[in-house]
């Protein structure tokens, strides 16, 4: 399964580890400082356990990170969620759009954008507490 997220937070950098310490994920990031992450992600959880994950790419440019994708992940905050959806609108195809953070009028700025015949999901509640320890390399699961 090929995933891009979108954002280089600390949400972002949790839900890459964990997404793409599984076997049969490919990772993409899109980010506003893709010089600044490495090719592997730790993450460690609050018991200790580790999360390392290879990162196929890390780009600013969508059309190097979005094509092809199965899913895109919105791991943002909700003042870059309209003008995100308009930069990779073109690079979309048929993947899944989504958000961990729903509450942010990402449906109305998706359907207004996208259209309607773009599957999106979006998650109730934030899914992880966590903290950059070395943006584009470590970050802690705090809960």
């Amino acid at each position: 399964m090929k995933i891009c997220i979108c954002g280089g937070g600390s949400l972002g950098h949790v839900c890459a580890a964990v997404l793409a310490s599984q076997n049969d994920v490919e990772l993409n990031i899109l980010s506003g400082h893709p010089e600044q992450w490495q090719s592997y992600i730790t993450v460690t959880d609050r018991e200790g356990k580790q999360y390392v994950a290879h990162i196929t790419r890390v780009s600013s440019r969508p059309e190097e990170v979005i094509v092809g994708q199965d899913i895109i992940l919105f791991c943002l905050p909700g003042y870059m969620i309209e003008k995100t959806l308009r930069e990779i609108k073109p690079y979309i195809g048929n993947a899944v759009v989504g958000t961990v953070v729903s509450s942010t009028g990402f449906f109305f700025f998706a359907h207004d954008i996208l259209g309607k015949s773009t599957r999106l999901f979006g998650f109730q509640r934030v899914t992880f507490i966590s903290r950059v320890v070395e943006f584009g390399h470590t970050a802690t699961l705090l809960g």
